[in-house]
Protein backbone atom coordinates (compact mmCIF):
# COMPACT_ATOMS: atom_id res chain seq x y z
CA UNK A 1 0.00 0.00 0.00
CA UNK A 2 1.51 3.58 -0.91
CA UNK A 3 0.59 6.46 1.64
CA UNK A 4 1.33 10.44 0.80
CA UNK A 5 1.40 12.86 3.02
CA UNK A 6 2.77 16.21 3.59
CA UNK A 7 5.37 17.18 5.50
CA UNK A 8 4.84 20.74 7.13
CA UNK A 9 8.10 21.10 9.18
CA UNK A 10 11.61 20.63 8.22
CA UNK A 11 12.52 20.70 12.11
CA UNK A 12 9.76 18.25 12.22
CA UNK A 13 11.86 16.05 9.23
CA UNK A 14 15.19 16.42 10.39
CA UNK A 15 14.24 15.07 14.32
CA UNK A 16 11.80 12.63 13.79
CA UNK A 17 12.38 11.46 10.44
CA UNK A 18 16.27 11.52 10.62
CA UNK A 19 17.16 11.12 14.30
CA UNK A 20 14.38 9.87 16.29
CA UNK A 21 13.03 7.14 13.48
CA UNK A 22 15.64 6.00 10.96
CA UNK A 23 18.51 5.83 13.02
CA UNK A 24 18.01 2.06 13.86
CA UNK A 25 17.11 1.14 10.32
CA UNK A 26 18.60 -1.86 8.89
CA UNK A 27 18.99 -0.65 5.95
CA UNK A 28 21.12 2.99 5.75
CA UNK A 29 18.72 5.61 4.29
CA UNK A 30 20.03 6.31 0.50
CA UNK A 31 19.42 9.50 -1.91
CA UNK A 32 17.38 8.23 -5.14
CA UNK A 33 15.98 10.22 -8.01
CA UNK A 34 17.10 11.97 -11.04
CA UNK A 35 17.07 15.51 -9.76
CA UNK A 36 19.23 13.63 -6.68
CA UNK A 37 22.12 12.65 -9.35
CA UNK A 38 21.49 16.10 -11.01
CA UNK A 39 22.99 17.48 -7.37
CA UNK A 40 25.53 14.95 -6.89
CA UNK A 41 23.58 13.11 -3.78
CA UNK A 42 24.40 9.76 -4.44
CA UNK A 43 24.63 6.68 -2.29
CA UNK A 44 24.15 7.41 1.59
CA UNK A 45 22.25 9.92 2.84
CA UNK A 46 24.27 12.36 5.01
CA UNK A 47 22.20 14.26 7.77
CA UNK A 48 24.22 17.49 6.79
CA UNK A 49 23.16 17.94 3.47
CA UNK A 50 19.52 16.38 4.50
CA UNK A 51 19.01 18.74 6.44
CA UNK A 52 20.13 21.67 4.18
CA UNK A 53 17.78 20.20 1.20
CA UNK A 54 14.73 20.36 3.45
CA UNK A 55 15.67 24.28 4.10
CA UNK A 56 16.00 24.74 0.33
CA UNK A 57 19.30 24.76 0.24
CA UNK A 58 20.84 22.64 -2.66
CA UNK A 59 24.33 21.00 -2.83
CA UNK A 60 24.93 23.75 -5.89
CA UNK A 61 24.43 26.24 -3.73
CA UNK A 62 20.89 27.08 -4.75
CA UNK A 63 17.92 28.27 -2.68
CA UNK A 64 14.42 27.10 -3.65
CA UNK A 65 11.97 29.43 -3.26
CA UNK A 66 8.84 28.40 -1.37
CA UNK A 67 5.40 29.14 -1.98
CA UNK A 68 4.09 32.84 -1.56
CA UNK A 69 1.26 31.81 1.08
CA UNK A 70 4.10 31.34 3.38
CA UNK A 71 3.04 27.43 3.84
CA UNK A 72 5.92 25.48 4.24
CA UNK A 73 6.18 22.15 2.63
CA UNK A 74 10.16 20.84 3.10
CA UNK A 75 8.85 17.53 1.90
CA UNK A 76 6.08 15.08 0.64
CA UNK A 77 6.48 11.35 2.50
CA UNK A 78 5.46 8.63 0.27
CA UNK A 79 5.31 5.83 2.27
CA UNK A 80 5.75 1.87 0.73
CA UNK A 81 4.28 -0.77 2.85
CA UNK A 82 3.69 -4.91 1.80
CA UNK A 83 0.91 -6.76 3.03
CA UNK A 84 1.42 -8.28 6.31
CA UNK A 85 2.04 -11.78 5.31
CA UNK A 86 4.97 -10.47 3.61
CA UNK A 87 6.27 -9.05 6.56
CA UNK A 88 6.12 -11.72 8.55
CA UNK A 89 7.78 -14.17 5.94
CA UNK A 90 10.61 -11.41 6.04
CA UNK A 91 11.23 -10.47 9.36
CA UNK A 92 9.59 -13.55 11.40
CA UNK A 93 10.65 -15.94 8.43
CA UNK A 94 13.92 -15.29 8.10
CA UNK A 95 13.48 -14.62 4.30
CA UNK A 96 15.05 -11.78 3.38
CA UNK A 97 15.09 -11.94 -0.64
CA UNK A 98 11.60 -10.59 0.21
CA UNK A 99 13.37 -7.59 0.88
CA UNK A 100 15.19 -7.43 -2.52
CA UNK A 101 11.39 -7.69 -4.05
CA UNK A 102 9.67 -5.14 -2.03
CA UNK A 103 12.70 -3.02 -3.23
CA UNK A 104 12.19 -3.28 -6.68
CA UNK A 105 8.54 -2.77 -6.21
CA UNK A 106 9.24 0.65 -4.68
CA UNK A 107 11.76 1.38 -7.45
CA UNK A 108 9.31 0.88 -9.78
CA UNK A 109 6.57 2.58 -8.71
CA UNK A 110 9.02 5.85 -7.69
CA UNK A 111 10.38 5.38 -11.30
CA UNK A 112 6.38 5.53 -12.85
CA UNK A 113 5.95 8.85 -10.42
CA UNK A 114 9.26 10.58 -11.50
CA UNK A 115 9.11 9.78 -15.25
CA UNK A 116 4.95 10.90 -15.70
CA UNK A 117 4.08 12.80 -12.54
CA UNK A 118 7.11 15.07 -11.66
CA UNK A 119 6.15 19.06 -12.38
CA UNK A 120 6.71 22.34 -11.72
CA UNK A 121 4.92 25.30 -12.09
CA UNK A 122 6.42 28.20 -14.41
CA UNK A 123 4.52 31.81 -15.49
CA UNK A 124 4.91 32.87 -19.00
CA UNK A 125 3.45 36.22 -19.90
CA UNK A 126 1.27 36.05 -17.03
CA UNK A 127 -0.39 32.63 -17.10
CA UNK A 128 0.64 30.00 -14.71
CA UNK A 129 1.15 26.28 -15.91
CA UNK A 130 2.35 23.02 -14.72
CA UNK A 131 5.61 21.80 -16.31
CA UNK A 132 6.66 18.07 -16.47
CA UNK A 133 10.16 18.20 -14.90
CA UNK A 134 11.01 13.93 -14.38
CA UNK A 135 13.21 14.30 -11.84
CA UNK A 136 12.75 14.00 -8.19
CA UNK A 137 14.89 14.26 -5.44
CA UNK A 138 14.13 11.50 -2.93
CA UNK A 139 15.60 10.55 0.76
CA UNK A 140 14.14 6.54 1.15
CA UNK A 141 14.18 5.33 4.81
CA UNK A 142 13.58 2.14 5.22
CA UNK A 143 11.79 0.97 8.96
CA UNK A 144 11.10 -2.62 10.14
CA UNK A 145 7.92 -2.12 13.44
CA UNK A 146 4.57 -0.57 13.41
CA UNK A 147 4.45 1.75 16.05
CA UNK A 148 3.06 -1.28 18.32
CA UNK A 149 5.94 -3.15 17.88
CA UNK A 150 4.21 -5.62 15.31
CA UNK A 151 6.84 -6.72 12.08
CA UNK A 152 5.78 -4.20 9.46
CA UNK A 153 8.42 -3.55 6.71
CA UNK A 154 7.97 -0.07 5.53
CA UNK A 155 9.83 2.43 3.23
CA UNK A 156 9.64 6.28 3.63
CA UNK A 157 9.81 8.35 0.68
CA UNK A 158 10.32 11.85 1.86
CA UNK A 159 9.99 13.61 -2.18
CA UNK A 160 12.03 16.90 -1.52
CA UNK A 161 9.56 19.80 -2.41
CA UNK A 162 12.37 20.70 -5.23
CA UNK A 163 12.75 19.92 -9.06
CA UNK A 164 14.52 21.37 -12.11
CA UNK A 165 12.57 23.08 -14.71
CA UNK A 166 13.25 22.56 -18.67
CA UNK A 167 14.87 26.25 -18.26
CA UNK A 168 17.42 24.75 -15.62
CA UNK A 169 16.16 26.81 -12.89
CA UNK A 170 15.59 24.54 -9.09
CA UNK A 171 12.02 24.98 -8.12
CA UNK A 172 9.19 23.94 -5.34
CA UNK A 173 7.32 20.75 -6.56
CA UNK A 174 3.55 20.89 -7.67
CA UNK A 175 2.69 18.16 -5.62
CA UNK A 176 -0.67 17.49 -7.60
CA UNK A 177 0.49 14.99 -10.02
CA UNK A 178 1.94 13.12 -6.84
CA UNK A 179 -1.94 12.79 -5.28
CA UNK A 180 -3.80 12.20 -8.73
CA UNK A 181 -1.17 9.38 -9.30
CA UNK A 182 -1.32 7.99 -5.98
CA UNK A 183 -3.62 5.06 -7.11
CA UNK A 184 -1.76 3.74 -9.83
CA UNK A 185 1.52 3.82 -8.38
CA UNK A 186 -0.39 1.93 -5.67
CA UNK A 187 -1.48 -0.46 -8.12
CA UNK A 188 1.86 -1.06 -9.63
CA UNK A 189 3.82 -1.30 -6.31
CA UNK A 190 0.99 -4.09 -5.38
CA UNK A 191 1.55 -6.17 -8.98
CA UNK A 192 5.82 -5.79 -9.11
CA UNK A 193 5.62 -7.15 -5.86
CA UNK A 194 2.84 -9.95 -6.18
CA UNK A 195 4.80 -10.83 -9.17
CA UNK A 196 8.79 -10.93 -7.43
CA UNK A 197 7.11 -12.86 -4.63
CA UNK A 198 5.81 -15.89 -6.76
CA UNK A 199 9.20 -15.62 -8.97
CA UNK A 200 10.68 -16.82 -5.46
CA UNK A 201 8.21 -19.63 -5.00
CA UNK A 202 5.24 -18.39 -2.98
CA UNK A 203 1.97 -18.38 -4.02
CA UNK A 204 -0.27 -15.49 -3.69
CA UNK A 205 -4.01 -14.97 -2.96
CA UNK A 206 -5.66 -12.27 -3.96
CA UNK A 207 -7.79 -10.66 -1.02
CA UNK A 208 -9.62 -7.82 -2.69
CA UNK A 209 -10.66 -7.17 -6.56
CA UNK A 210 -8.47 -4.05 -6.33
CA UNK A 211 -5.07 -6.37 -6.22
CA UNK A 212 -4.99 -6.42 -2.42
CA UNK A 213 -3.09 -9.74 -1.67
CA UNK A 214 -1.21 -12.23 0.33
CA UNK A 215 1.23 -14.88 0.67
CA UNK A 216 -0.76 -18.49 0.90
CA UNK A 217 -0.43 -20.23 3.61
CA UNK A 218 -1.81 -17.29 6.39
CA UNK A 219 -5.06 -17.48 8.14
CA UNK A 220 -7.09 -14.14 8.49
CA UNK A 221 -6.48 -14.30 12.35
CA UNK A 222 -2.93 -15.03 12.58
CA UNK A 223 -2.72 -11.94 10.77
CA UNK A 224 -4.48 -9.61 12.28
CA UNK A 225 -2.78 -10.71 15.66
CA UNK A 226 0.25 -8.82 14.03
CA UNK A 227 -2.08 -5.82 13.10
CA UNK A 228 -2.73 -4.39 16.47
CA UNK A 229 -2.06 -0.85 14.46
CA UNK A 230 -4.79 -1.64 12.36
CA UNK A 231 -7.30 -2.76 14.66
CA UNK A 232 -6.40 0.84 17.11
CA UNK A 233 -7.34 2.66 14.00
CA UNK A 234 -10.63 0.36 13.39
CA UNK A 235 -11.79 0.48 16.65
CA UNK A 236 -11.34 4.43 16.50
CA UNK A 237 -13.37 4.64 13.38
CA UNK A 238 -15.86 2.63 15.11
CA UNK A 239 -16.11 4.74 18.17
CA UNK A 240 -16.55 7.49 16.11
CA UNK A 241 -19.08 6.07 13.81
CA UNK A 242 -16.72 7.07 10.52
CA UNK A 243 -15.47 5.03 8.11
CA UNK A 244 -13.46 6.17 4.20
CA UNK A 245 -9.99 7.28 3.95
CA UNK A 246 -9.57 10.63 5.42
CA UNK A 247 -11.65 9.53 8.72
CA UNK A 248 -8.73 6.59 8.89
CA UNK A 249 -6.33 9.09 8.39
CA UNK A 250 -7.46 11.50 11.45
CA UNK A 251 -7.98 8.40 13.68
CA UNK A 252 -3.96 7.25 12.79
CA UNK A 253 -2.84 10.82 14.14
CA UNK A 254 -5.22 10.44 16.82
CA UNK A 255 -4.39 7.16 18.10
CA UNK A 256 -0.88 7.73 17.69
CA UNK A 257 1.83 6.60 20.46
CA UNK A 258 5.62 7.78 20.42
CA UNK A 259 7.75 5.61 18.66
CA UNK A 260 9.98 3.11 20.38
CA UNK A 261 13.23 1.38 19.43
CA UNK A 262 13.65 -1.73 21.04
CA UNK A 263 16.86 -3.68 19.93
CA UNK A 264 15.91 -5.97 16.56
CA UNK A 265 17.37 -9.43 18.43
CA UNK A 266 14.76 -8.47 21.13
CA UNK A 267 11.91 -8.30 18.69
CA UNK A 268 12.72 -11.15 17.20
CA UNK A 269 12.80 -13.40 20.14
CA UNK A 270 9.00 -12.17 21.00
CA UNK A 271 7.82 -12.10 17.48
CA UNK A 272 9.13 -16.01 17.02
CA UNK A 273 7.35 -16.61 20.58
CA UNK A 274 3.69 -15.14 19.25
CA UNK A 275 4.08 -16.70 16.00
CA UNK A 276 3.92 -20.29 17.00
CA UNK A 277 1.26 -19.39 19.87
CA UNK A 278 -0.73 -18.55 17.01
CA UNK A 279 0.27 -21.66 15.36
CA UNK A 280 1.74 -19.94 12.21
CA UNK A 281 4.05 -22.21 10.48
CA UNK A 282 5.92 -20.08 7.57
CA UNK A 283 5.17 -21.41 3.64
CA UNK A 284 8.18 -23.11 1.95
CA UNK A 285 8.72 -21.78 -0.99
CA UNK A 286 8.68 -23.44 -3.91
CA UNK A 287 11.73 -23.36 -6.64
CA UNK A 288 12.53 -19.66 -7.99
CA UNK A 289 10.82 -19.28 -10.83
CA UNK A 290 12.42 -16.56 -13.57
CA UNK A 291 10.64 -16.60 -17.23
CA UNK A 292 10.55 -13.93 -19.63
CA UNK A 293 7.12 -12.49 -20.97
CA UNK A 294 5.72 -15.33 -22.82
CA UNK A 295 2.50 -14.78 -24.88
CA UNK A 296 -0.34 -16.26 -22.67
CA UNK A 297 1.17 -13.93 -20.59
CA UNK A 298 0.82 -11.07 -23.15
CA UNK A 299 -2.62 -12.46 -24.01
CA UNK A 300 -3.74 -11.94 -20.00
CA UNK A 301 -1.94 -8.12 -19.69
CA UNK A 302 -3.60 -7.41 -23.09
CA UNK A 303 -7.16 -8.88 -21.67
CA UNK A 304 -6.66 -6.75 -18.48
CA UNK A 305 -6.05 -3.78 -20.18
CA UNK A 306 -8.94 -4.38 -22.61
CA UNK A 307 -11.47 -4.85 -19.37
CA UNK A 308 -9.93 -1.68 -17.66
CA UNK A 309 -10.84 0.15 -20.96
CA UNK A 310 -14.34 -1.35 -21.28
CA UNK A 311 -14.82 0.17 -17.76
CA UNK A 312 -13.92 3.53 -18.08
CA UNK A 313 -15.35 3.99 -20.74
CA UNK A 314 -18.61 3.32 -19.95
CA UNK A 315 -19.29 6.29 -18.82
CA UNK A 316 -16.81 8.59 -20.36
CA UNK A 317 -14.89 8.98 -23.85
CA UNK A 318 -11.70 10.11 -23.09
CA UNK A 319 -9.58 8.31 -19.94
CA UNK A 320 -6.77 9.12 -18.19
CA UNK A 321 -3.54 6.91 -18.67
CA UNK A 322 -3.51 6.78 -14.44
CA UNK A 323 -6.76 5.29 -14.14
CA UNK A 324 -6.55 2.76 -17.33
CA UNK A 325 -2.61 1.34 -15.27
CA UNK A 326 -4.44 1.40 -11.98
CA UNK A 327 -7.26 -0.86 -13.26
CA UNK A 328 -5.59 -3.14 -15.66
CA UNK A 329 -2.74 -3.67 -13.00
CA UNK A 330 -5.44 -4.41 -9.91
CA UNK A 331 -6.58 -7.44 -12.48
CA UNK A 332 -3.47 -8.43 -12.93
CA UNK A 333 -2.27 -9.29 -9.38
CA UNK A 334 -1.60 -12.56 -9.03
CA UNK A 335 -2.23 -13.73 -12.88
CA UNK A 336 0.35 -12.64 -14.61
CA UNK A 337 4.52 -12.69 -13.78
CA UNK A 338 5.73 -9.69 -15.56
CA UNK A 339 3.52 -6.54 -14.46
CA UNK A 340 5.56 -4.93 -17.12
CA UNK A 341 3.74 -6.92 -19.69
CA UNK A 342 0.75 -4.61 -18.92
CA UNK A 343 2.62 -1.64 -20.47
CA UNK A 344 3.79 -3.74 -23.55
CA UNK A 345 -0.34 -4.55 -23.80
CA UNK A 346 -0.88 -0.58 -23.56
CA UNK A 347 1.99 0.47 -26.41
CA UNK A 348 0.82 -2.46 -28.60
CA UNK A 349 -3.00 -1.09 -28.56
CA UNK A 350 -1.76 2.37 -29.35
CA UNK A 351 0.49 1.14 -32.72
CA UNK A 352 -2.80 -0.99 -33.69
CA UNK A 353 -4.60 2.68 -32.98
CA UNK A 354 -7.49 0.48 -30.53
CA UNK A 355 -6.44 3.26 -28.23
CA UNK A 356 -5.66 6.76 -29.08
CA UNK A 357 -4.21 10.37 -27.73
CA UNK A 358 -7.13 12.66 -26.85
CA UNK A 359 -7.58 16.23 -25.56
CA UNK A 360 -9.70 16.77 -22.62
CA UNK A 361 -10.60 19.87 -21.26
CA UNK A 362 -12.58 18.54 -17.89
CA UNK A 363 -11.45 21.25 -15.28
CA UNK A 364 -10.65 18.28 -13.15
CA UNK A 365 -7.76 16.39 -15.61
CA UNK A 366 -4.40 16.71 -14.90
CA UNK A 367 -2.99 18.50 -17.90
CA UNK A 368 0.77 16.25 -17.56
CA UNK A 369 -1.40 13.17 -17.15
CA UNK A 370 -2.14 11.33 -20.75
CA UNK A 371 -5.77 10.97 -21.74
CA UNK A 372 -6.84 8.62 -24.15
CA UNK A 373 -9.83 7.48 -25.68
CA UNK A 374 -10.53 4.43 -28.23
CA UNK A 375 -11.82 3.89 -31.47
CA UNK A 376 -15.04 2.17 -29.51
CA UNK A 377 -15.73 4.69 -27.62
CA UNK A 378 -15.01 7.22 -30.31
CA UNK A 379 -17.55 5.34 -32.07
CA UNK A 380 -20.55 5.08 -30.27
CA UNK A 381 -19.88 9.11 -29.35
CA UNK A 382 -20.52 9.41 -33.29
CA UNK A 383 -23.25 7.60 -33.02
CA UNK A 384 -24.83 9.55 -30.29
CA UNK A 385 -24.27 12.69 -31.97
CA UNK A 386 -26.01 11.35 -35.21
CA UNK A 387 -28.84 10.58 -33.23
CA UNK A 388 -29.17 13.98 -32.20
CA UNK A 389 -29.09 15.39 -35.62
CA UNK A 390 -31.58 13.31 -37.20
CA UNK A 391 -33.85 14.09 -34.13
CA UNK A 392 -33.55 17.55 -34.14
CA UNK A 393 -36.35 20.04 -34.90
CA UNK A 394 -38.53 17.12 -35.88
CA UNK A 395 -41.44 16.71 -33.06
CA UNK A 396 -44.11 19.56 -32.24
CA UNK A 397 -43.41 20.74 -28.24
CA UNK A 398 -45.24 18.62 -25.74
CA UNK A 399 -46.26 21.01 -23.65
CA UNK A 400 -46.66 25.04 -24.46
CA UNK A 401 -44.82 27.66 -23.24
CA UNK A 402 -47.32 29.67 -21.29
CA UNK A 403 -48.01 26.08 -19.78
CA UNK A 404 -44.04 25.66 -18.15
CA UNK A 405 -44.19 29.19 -17.07
CA UNK A 406 -47.27 29.04 -15.01
CA UNK A 407 -46.03 26.01 -13.09
CA UNK A 408 -42.40 27.09 -12.71
CA UNK A 409 -44.06 30.10 -11.22
CA UNK A 410 -46.61 28.18 -8.96
CA UNK A 411 -44.14 25.63 -7.84
CA UNK A 412 -41.69 28.57 -7.09
CA UNK A 413 -38.83 26.90 -8.91
CA UNK A 414 -35.53 28.46 -9.37
CA UNK A 415 -33.83 29.90 -13.10
CA UNK A 416 -32.03 27.03 -13.77
CA UNK A 417 -34.54 24.36 -12.47
CA UNK A 418 -37.40 26.11 -14.57
CA UNK A 419 -34.80 26.36 -18.06
CA UNK A 420 -34.26 23.07 -17.18
CA UNK A 421 -38.18 22.02 -17.70
CA UNK A 422 -38.89 24.38 -20.11
CA UNK A 423 -35.92 22.99 -22.49
CA UNK A 424 -36.99 19.25 -21.75
CA UNK A 425 -40.97 19.84 -22.69
CA UNK A 426 -41.06 22.36 -25.15
CA UNK A 427 -37.83 21.48 -27.48
CA UNK A 428 -38.77 20.26 -30.88
CA UNK A 429 -35.70 18.10 -30.88
CA UNK A 430 -36.13 13.96 -30.16
CA UNK A 431 -33.03 14.14 -27.80
CA UNK A 432 -31.92 16.97 -25.39
CA UNK A 433 -29.34 16.66 -22.63
CA UNK A 434 -29.20 18.49 -19.18
CA UNK A 435 -26.70 18.54 -16.85
CA UNK A 436 -27.80 18.90 -13.37
CA UNK A 437 -24.63 19.36 -10.64
CA UNK A 438 -25.12 18.41 -6.88
CA UNK A 439 -27.68 20.41 -4.91
CA UNK A 440 -29.41 22.60 -7.72
CA UNK A 441 -32.61 20.62 -7.01
CA UNK A 442 -32.49 17.93 -9.70
CA UNK A 443 -35.17 15.56 -8.51
CA UNK A 444 -37.64 18.80 -7.98
CA UNK A 445 -37.30 20.05 -11.59
CA UNK A 446 -37.91 16.22 -12.82
CA UNK A 447 -40.84 15.87 -10.51
CA UNK A 448 -42.17 19.11 -12.23
CA UNK A 449 -41.42 17.44 -15.82
CA UNK A 450 -43.47 14.36 -15.17
CA UNK A 451 -46.09 15.62 -14.11
CA UNK A 452 -46.58 18.53 -17.00
CA UNK A 453 -45.59 15.56 -19.38
CA UNK A 454 -48.06 13.35 -17.96
CA UNK A 455 -50.76 16.33 -17.95
CA UNK A 456 -50.22 16.63 -21.66
CA UNK A 457 -51.17 12.66 -22.26
CA UNK A 458 -47.93 10.86 -22.36
CA UNK A 459 -46.17 8.41 -20.44
CA UNK A 460 -43.14 9.16 -18.66
CA UNK A 461 -40.40 6.15 -17.83
CA UNK A 462 -36.47 6.34 -16.66
CA UNK A 463 -33.68 4.45 -16.68
CA UNK A 464 -30.51 4.11 -15.37
CA UNK A 465 -27.41 2.37 -15.40
CA UNK A 466 -27.77 0.37 -11.96
CA UNK A 467 -30.58 -0.55 -10.08
CA UNK A 468 -30.01 1.35 -7.29
CA UNK A 469 -29.32 4.73 -9.37
CA UNK A 470 -33.04 3.47 -10.83
CA UNK A 471 -34.73 3.40 -8.00
CA UNK A 472 -33.48 6.75 -6.65
CA UNK A 473 -35.25 8.40 -9.99
CA UNK A 474 -38.29 6.07 -9.33
CA UNK A 475 -38.28 6.92 -5.46
CA UNK A 476 -37.39 10.68 -5.80
CA UNK A 477 -38.56 11.73 -8.70
CA UNK A 478 -41.95 9.67 -9.29
CA UNK A 479 -40.59 8.09 -12.27
CA UNK A 480 -41.35 4.43 -13.31
CA UNK A 481 -37.57 3.36 -13.79
CA UNK A 482 -35.59 0.26 -14.58
CA UNK A 483 -32.12 -0.64 -15.27
CA UNK A 484 -31.02 0.58 -19.01
CA UNK A 485 -30.15 -2.87 -20.02
CA UNK A 486 -34.00 -3.98 -19.20
CA UNK A 487 -35.42 -0.94 -20.35
CA UNK A 488 -33.75 -1.83 -24.30
CA UNK A 489 -35.12 -5.26 -23.74
CA UNK A 490 -38.60 -4.39 -22.69
CA UNK A 491 -38.39 -1.72 -25.61
CA UNK A 492 -37.49 -4.30 -28.38
CA UNK A 493 -39.99 -6.54 -27.35
CA UNK A 494 -42.91 -4.28 -26.95
CA UNK A 495 -45.14 -3.76 -29.99
CA UNK A 496 -44.84 -1.11 -32.59
CA UNK A 497 -47.01 1.80 -31.88
CA UNK A 498 -46.67 5.07 -33.78
CA UNK A 499 -49.28 7.09 -32.12
CA UNK A 500 -47.68 6.27 -28.49
CA UNK A 501 -46.57 9.06 -26.66
CA UNK A 502 -43.60 8.36 -24.37
CA UNK A 503 -41.03 10.46 -22.80
CA UNK A 504 -37.62 8.57 -21.94
CA UNK A 505 -35.89 10.16 -19.09
CA UNK A 506 -32.38 8.49 -19.04
CA UNK A 507 -30.04 9.47 -15.98
CA UNK A 508 -26.26 9.53 -15.82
Amino acid sequence: MISIKNITSAAQAKTYYEEGYYSQDAERPTWWGKGAELQGMQGDLHKRVFDDALDGKLPNGEQILRHKEGKERPAIDVTFSPPKSVSLQLLVGGDERIRRAHDRAVESALTYLEHGFAQARITEGGITRSEKTGNFMVARMQHETSRELDPQLHTHCLVLNATQRSDGAWRALDNAGLYNARASADALYRAELAASIRKLGYEVERTRSDGQFEIAGYTHEQLRAFSKRREQIEEALKERGEHGAKAAERANLMTRAAKEHVPPEELEVVWKREAKAQGIVFPEPAKERAEPIHEEELAAARRAVEHALDHLTERSTVVSRRDVVKHALQLSVGRIEEPKAVFVAIDALMKEGTLMDAKSRHAKADALDLMWTTTQALSTEKSIVHALHLGADQLAPMVAEERVHEAAQAKGLTEGQGDAVRLALTSRDRVVGIQGYAGTGKTYALQTVRELAEEAGFTVRGCAPSAAAANLLNEDAGIDSKTVARHLIDARNAPNNPEAKELWVVAE
